[in-house]
């Protein structure tokens, strides 16, 4: 069996976990498999060395995307002749793949640029990869809204050419499904990383008891606040932990973006914390598994902590956090550091020890009855 897995990278550790879940799933159902891997960067070594055995692959090299995207000759060549421009793409379709899994995560949506030649280009991609056989799943994703024209068309696309269209939460499925052309293709299916474990690390012991804190770049970029307003909440709110005698860590789960905001945040403490980050999401996951408390803007810092057994709030910029939440049963745990006196309350709440362990026990409940519906989603997969 040849599997091809679109999506999914080293640099973003939302992307990186889903890799690791979609890896760990192969390596258990078809160890023979050969897997290649279509993404910008991936650590190819690390990787290989976590699932040993398996034959994990590259397609494209990183220096021929990274000439593709910087001098932008897809969509020059679209333009000069559009024939031509699938050369330059980095959507290549490749003969000879069993099932292609695409773990975007959010991908699809006003929110994104589906403009023609972006379209135009998945369309060539999809279709191609049909033309040669090819089962095509999107794995659950985040998807819509689709308002724009651009939008809707790529959901046409996705309607002509996927086999599955997994939408993560029952929200992303009410938006497919109002303009998928064929019903029976789309389903709905929870976050699939609840099977992955972090595991424990020199960081893991700093942020052991503490409560842990994930900012995010995306709260400013998409509008819902303004950097001075975002960084000044979360300094409010560390100051009050810290005032009842909890400790903190800021943990910068992705990138430079969101390192910035935890510089910015501590230079403005009257009382410095550890600011915690790795280059891998095993050990991201294992830093919040040991946290007391985790309070995130990150989807996937919300996912580690749920699917860990950690009590967490959640701040949110797109209805896929408070989907996520009621999944486990979470769904007053949604916070806005603009409104001080509710986030207060939460936090207070969940600092209480005898309330902090009940929310531990609804947590392994509810990752339980997760995972047993992760089994049907990958059952789906397989036989489809």
């Amino acid at each position: 069996m040849v599997i091809q897995i679109d999506g999914g990278s080293s640099t973003n550790k939302g992307a990186q976990l889903m890799l690791y879940a979609v890896l760990q799933e192969i390596q258990s159902k078809h160890p023979a498999a050969r897997i290649y891997l279509n993404n910008e960067h991936s650590d190819m070594t690390a990787l290989r060395n976590t699932f040993k055995g398996l034959d994990i692959r590259k397609r494209q090299s990183n220096r021929w995307r990274n000439i593709v995207s910087k001098l932008k000759l897809a969509s020059l060549a679209y333009k000069i002749y559009k024939p031509l421009s699938w050369r330059f793409s980095l959507r290549v379709p490749y003969k000879g793949v069993d099932i292609l899994l695409n773990i975007g995560g959010f991908q699809f949506g006003d929110q994104w640029k589906h403009d023609t030649n972006s379209n135009a280009s998945w369309k060539h991609y999809l279709s191609k990869m049909k033309e040669y056989g090819t089962k095509i799943i999107f794995l659950p994703q985040a998807l819509g809204p689709f308002e724009k024209k651009g939008s809707r068309e790529i959901v046409r696309i996705l309607g002509a050419y996927s086999d599955i269209v997994m939408a993560r939460d029952q929200v992303s499925y009410n938006y497919i499904d109002a303009l998928h052309p064929s019903k029976a293709k789309v389903s709905v299916f929870p976050d699939f990383t609840a099977t992955v474990a972090g595991i424990p690390s020199s960081q893991s012991e700093l942020a052991k008891g503490k409560v842990c804190i994930i900012p995010n770049s995306k709260m400013i970029s998409q509008g819902i606040n303004t950097e001075e307003d975002f960084v000044n909440g979360i300094i409010r709110i560390i100051d009050h932990i810290q005032n009842v005698g909890r400790q903190v860590v800021l943990l910068n789960h992705e990138g430079p973006g969101d390192y910035r905001l935890c510089q910015s945040i501590n230079e403005n403490l009257n009382n410095k914390v550890e600011i915690l980050q790795s280059n891998n999401a095993l050990v991201t996951k294992g830093i919040i598994a040991a946290s007391y408390l985790t309070i995130s803007s990150r989807f996937h810092g919300v996912a580690n902590a749920l699917s860990s057994g950690v009590p967490c709030l959640a701040t949110s910029w797109s209805h896929k956090y408070q989907k996520l939440m009621e999944d486990y049963g979470q769904k007053e745990c949604m916070i806005d550091y603009s409104d001080k006196d509710d986030a207060v309350s939460k936090i207070e709440k969940l600092l209480n020890s005898e309330y902090n362990n009940d929310i531990r026990s609804t947590l392994k409940i509810a990752r339980e009855k997760i995972i047993g519906i992760n089994g049907d989603m990958w059952e789906a997969v397989w036989n489809s």
